[in-house]
């Protein structure tokens, strides 16, 4: 038995690698815009503290960088947890429950968390964002979670 096994390294594994594929797709997929890695990420922190957060400097970028983790830490902990005490079938099809749960995330964060935050956005996305945010929510966000389940978390 490897030494980083069971459901914590799952959630570790999942959230730590999901957190960053997201985060960096974020800041590629902005960059053409003149957006740079600071702003979203102070944009993640004006979500809890309001646009107030876009003046802030490296603190406020700082804060927007943990939140963004820990909402990853927090969808693999969820999907851990349910796939290995409520629906272990979860644990046996990383190539297509991990991709469909970065799917539900995407819906829960876009019609849930961003309309319900401190500074909520002003307009619906642009068709190319919800296509692109789809595409990496299943592929860099729910695959890795999928995958570090089924690495970590099944049984022998």
């Amino acid at each position: 038995m490897s030494r980083l096994s069971g459901p914590v390294a799952a959630m570790f594994v999942g959230g730590l690698t999901s957190g960053a594929l997201d985060i960096t797709c974020a800041f590629l997929s902005w960059a053409p815009r003149g957006v740079t890695p600071a702003r979203i990420l102070k944009g993640i922190a004006a979500g809890l503290l309001g646009k107030g957060a876009m003046g802030g400097g490296i603190a406020m970028a700082a804060l927007g960088l943990f939140l963004h983790f820990a909402i990853a830490m927090a969808a693999a902990v969820v999907f851990v947890l349910v796939a290995t005490r409520v629906l272990p079938q979860l644990l046996e099809r990383p190539l297509i429950w991990g991709p469909l749960f970065g799917l539900g995330m995407f819906g829960v964060m876009n019609a849930v968390v961003l309309p319900l935050n401190a500074n909520p956005p002003q307009r619906p996305p642009e068709p190319a964002y919800v296509v692109l945010g789809l595409f990496v929510h299943a592929f860099a966000f729910g695959l890795p979670i999928g995958l570090a389940a089924w690495r970590f978390a099944r049984q022998p």
